[in-house]
């Protein structure tokens, strides 16, 4: 076969003939999409190569338009470095000269991917290259070269299965779409034997294992499957993608999916909302919107499934545009793959789902995007990472006056299937990451996420007016045993779950809550049992019973607060502005609150407590975290707060109180006159009392009582007491419990209403509750009372 553009041209040559190539270039059909007589592979086909090239006569020289072309169109260049111009099809080794090996797969998709490149940029109106001849007989030429030695229906697999049925059939899929009107049908035939003996069943993977998937690989596989079927005409092959999707959309009770609280889980125990969670809901809106008015449309209830992933799974986990880190497993190692990019998948997938939606549904999705697209003050360009399909929905929504921006709910949140719990303020939002018996601490994978070895240990998660706290070169430079919120050994963790089984918390109202982890570590045997209290305006974290069984190193992270560039955010402490300077620490003792200007947040400390503090630059780079990434120094600052547990703790613990946007006045009287009462720190019950608000929570690790609550066996609870009306709330953490009974010290109430699984064996003299916890997954179970015959309550 003729090639093309040869690989000996000198780059100036090939400047010039862009140009001219460019001023050349003929008048476009503005959608293949109308053609007369076109039959439904036809008219899916061509829908998704709207979706691949943009949809309509677009304006070529809108300004994001024009920059997107520009920036695919740099497959070549003077210097004679892009990919067209090292493209060597006269080889017998590979494509390109980095792309040689014949034992790792990655790289025939990396080659698969390189071609689709080629082949976006031949087929995108207004790049200069826009269906020219010599690049189409080279990518024509490329894609005979990777059939002929590296893919196709006789190849023998090595190496990650994923290659073979996701990476490189993603890739080729999307290319005879792109290139579909200049390949020859043999062609397409070829590639379409190759994919179904990689890929013979969607819902199998074809590894020599037969293994079921899940998830993400699931719903691509499903794509890929769904894109064979419309290439090669095969209606059966559309409905074996479609048939494929069910699983997908069932609630699971344990392994990989979502459960029943809005839980993503994959790779069996790792909470993974921000990853394969967003590649899930990333390709499945793709495939959805693709088949939607088609003969394999989705159902009416799967459409219902998606509005609930939002409303419940995604929504809760997104701030200002950005997906939280703690529900991102390994990929928040990853240089290239921030909170705010991902966060952007997310906002794109639902966008394109909200089209599917009831009129009121899709109102509250797109007035969601919208506030979150408009908040987002770190990705400056608001059609970062888009093509020109994804450019004019953005456009699209941003310039609908009609769609009103949505802020966030105010709202406590809990994921006990995946030990998360996410409160949201209209200032701020928090979150804690925790593990035990049911989930894995952290996952390090391929050279990845190598030294996360606390981030799910307790981890706490404070997003407030400082921009982009975990983003921005966080994860390379933090001290990683000094992760915010957690205890710590000093020494590194492997990846695996916990010994323990009380992890988990309680709610009120919505919009209050409780969290608690028991740990014990190995090595060391440190143990202990951690508490945090959520309300309105403040969190207080609790610990007890740490204690160790060898000599170390026993620490409490308060904060570890990246800093400004120039990193001299006062940090004022009982009043006194303390550690100006870079490098510079203390040992402060009988500390009663700290505030740290720029985030500002206080720390208010119940009993005086002695706090060592460190202002200081630390660099790393992301290759010391995940391989594969840069090696090049990333500089930092950093304003941390430990509480020293001594060499040998013996039942030690702390108590701290998080006020979030406060100043420093704020918080000096906040510790003279605080809103909270410690009323039990021991092994066990934590317990606190906020007294505006009236509410009372409580985490029992044994059957116990504070203040006017008792339990008779482990278990969270929480009530609120408020204009005449008692809400009580209890969960079982361990997720392993029939029943637990719970009195409450307050008579006067009768039942108002309550959830099914709670009997109420008494009202007098006290409350007595039997709540059936069996199968609940933690969930926080509610009754309600009223008062009667007496005062309406405080």
């Amino acid at each position: 076969m003729k090639s093309g553009l040869r690989r000996g041209m000198k780059p100036r040559l090939i400047v010039r003939m862009i140009l001219v190539l460019l001023l050349a270039a003929p008048a476009v059909q503005s959608s293949k999409a109308a053609a007369a007589g076109q039959d439904e592979f036809d008219a899916l086909r061509l829908k998704w190569l709207s979706q691949l090239t943009g949809t309509g006569d677009y304006n070529v020289k809108d300004k994001a338009i024009d920059a997107y072309i520009k920036r695919i169109s740099k497959v070549t260049n003077a210097q004679g470095t892009g990919i067209l111009d090292t493209l060597n099809l006269d080889g017998s080794a590979g494509l390109w000269p980095d792309l040689q090996s014949t034992t790792n797969p990655a790289h025939i998709t990396a080659q698969f991917k390189r071609i689709g490149q080629l082949a976006l940029v031949y087929a995108t109106r207004g790049a200069p290259l826009y269906q020219n001849e010599a690049l189409g007989n080279d990518i024509e030429a490329a894609m005979q070269w990777m059939y002929d030695n590296r893919y196709n229906e006789r190849s023998v697999r090595y190496g990650n299965w994923w290659e073979w049925e996701i990476g490189s059939p993603a890739e080729i899929v999307d290319i005879l779409v792109l290139m579909y009107d200049r390949f020859e049908p043999e062609m397409i035939a070829r590639y379409g034997r190759a994919m179904g003996a990689m890929i013979p069943d969607p819902g199998i993977r074809a590894n020599g294992y037969n293994t079921p998937e899940t998830g993400a690989n699931r719903v691509d596989k499903a794509l890929i499957a769904a894109l064979h079927g419309i290439l090669v005409r095969d209606g059966a092959r559309i409905a074996q993608a479609n048939a494929a999707l069910p699983p997908v959309f069932e609630i699971v009770a344990s392994g990989d999916g979502y459960y029943k609280d809005g839980s993503f889980i994959q790779h069996r125990d790792i909470a993974y909302t921000g990853s394969y969670g967003v590649v899930m809901i990333d390709g499945l809106s793709k495939l959805v919107r693709l088949l939607d008015g088609s003969s394999w449309e989705i159902s009416s209830a799967q459409v219902k499934t998606l509005y609930n992933w939002f409303r419940y799974s995604f929504e809760p986990l997104m701030h200002d545009g950005a997906i939280l880190d703690m529900v991102r497993g390994r990929a928040a190692a990853r240089q290239n793959s921030d909170s705010y990019t991902i966060g952007r998948t997310v906002m794109h997938a639902f966008q394109r789902i909200s089209y599917l939606l009831p009129a009121d549904q899709a109102a509250e999705v797109l007035g969601r995007l919208k506030y979150w697209y408009l908040n987002d003050t770190v990705l400056k360009n608001t059609y970062y990472g888009l093509n020109i399909d994804g450019i004019q929905m953005v456009q699209s929504l941003l310039d609908d006056a009609a769609i009103v921006p949505a802020g966030d709910r105010i709202f406590h949140y809990r994921f006990p299937s995946m030990d998360r719990v996410v409160h949201k303020r209209p200032d701020y939002v928090f979150g804690v990451s925790m593990y035990s018996d049911r989930i894995r601490n952290y996952e390090t994978l391929n050279g990845e996420n190598v030294k996360g070895w606390y981030s799910g240990s307790g981890m706490t998660y404070l997003y407030d007016k400082d921009i982009n706290p975990f983003g921005d070169g966080f994860w390379p430079t933090v001290d990683p045993l000094r992760l915010p919120g957690t205890t710590n050994d000093g020494k590194p963790k492997a990846s695996g779950r916990s010994s323990q089984t009380w992890v988990g918390g309680a709610s009120v109202t919505g919009a209050y809550g409780s969290a608690g982890m028991k740990f014990q570590y190995e090595g060391s045997g440190l143990t202990g049992s951690k508490s945090w209290f959520m309300f309105d305006n403040e969190i207080v974290a609790l610990g007890s019973g740490i204690t160790a069984g060898v000599s170390g190193t026993y620490e409490t992270t308060v904060e570890n607060r990246r800093l400004s560039a120039a990193g001299t955010e006062t940090l004022t402490v009982d009043g006194g502005n303390r550690l100006p300077l870079l490098g510079s620490s203390a040992n402060f003792t009988g500390v009663k609150w700290a505030h740290l200007a720029g985030s500002g947040i206080g720390y208010v400390f119940p009993k005086p407590t002695d706090v060592s503090m460190l202002r200081e630059a630390r660099t790393g780079s992301w290759a010391g975290i995940s391989a594969g990434q840069s090696g090049a120094a990333v500089a930092r600052n950093y304003m941390t707060m430990w509480i020293d547990h001594g060499k040998l703790p013996d039942n030690a613990g702390y108590a701290y109180v998080l006020l979030p946007n406060r100043t420093s006045a704020q918080t000096e009287a906040y510790s003279a006159n605080p809103e909270i009462s410690v009323l039990a720190q021991d092994e066990t019950v934590h317990a606190v009392e906020e007294r505006t608000l009236g509410i009372v929570a409580a985490n029992f690790w044994k059957a116990g009582s504070a203040g006017a609550i008792r339990a008779e066996q482990p278990s969270a609870v929480m009530m609120r007491e408020r204009n005449g009306i008692l809400e009580a709330a209890v969960s079982d953490p361990t997720q392993k419990q029939q029943s637990v009974t719970v009195v409450l010290d307050k008579p006067g109430y009768a039942v108002q209403k309550t959830d099914p699984r709670i009997q109420v064996l008494e009202t007098s003299p006290a409350i007595k509750l039997k709540v059936d916890v069996a199968g609940a997954a933690g969930e926080s179970i509610r009754v309600f009372f009223e008062k009667v015959n007496g005062s309406a309550g405080s």
